[in-house]
Parts: structure tokens; sequence; C-alpha cells
């Protein structure tokens, strides 16, 4: 089965950062982005994602405001609450690992 990308919906970005810096003093932080997609099925469809609407987000880390660090992946979630529990494991992952790198 084939789908189209039927609707997009740019839901916005939050920024984190969390209080403590590199060796270069630059703010460690994070970014998320957050979107709703909706795939719809078609015979000359595209994508092989299944039909339906999905919750994206996008993790970045940042050092002074700006994205650090190889680019990310649109991650897709079947639901707000499903998207809501990854986006915040992700930003606890985040910020361990920036603690780690923290001057």
């Amino acid at each position: 089965m084939s789908t189209n990308k039927t609707a997009s919906f740019d839901e916005g970005k939050e920024f984190h950062a969390w209080g403590f810096a590199d060796d270069k003093a630059r703010e460690m932080g994070a970014y998320v982005c957050f979107a709703t997609d909706v795939y719809e099925a078609s015979e000359d469809g595209k994508t092989k994602v299944k039909p339906g609407t999905y919750f994206l987000w996008l993790g970045q880390a940042t050092r002074g405001g700006k994205k650090f660090g190889a680019a990310q992946h649109w991650n897709f979630c079947k639901s707000e609450e499903a998207r809501y529990m990854e986006v915040a494991k992700y930003l606890a992952e985040a910020k361990e690992r920036a603690k780690r790198w923290a001057a």
C-alpha cells in the first residue's frame, strides 16, 4: 500500500537551557520541533507510511543557542501522549549527556 502526505502542520519549537556551559563558555541546551502529518492511501502514493495522523518531534542539542552536533531525524508517534513521553525521555537524556560535557 502506498500513501501520500495530505497535510502537514508546524507546531513550533521549544528551547531548553540546562544552566551550565561547555569549555568554550557556550550555554548548553536543546531544542525540540513539533509537527503533525496526515497520510492517506493512494494508488500513486510516494511513501510506504501507513495511512493515519502522526505526531512528530525532532530534538537537537544546542551550544550558545545554536544547533550543535549531527543533524537529527524526525520521530513519528501515533498519539500526542506517546510524543510527550518520548520528548520527556529525550530531554532528560540530553541534559545528562550535556552534564558530562560541561566544563
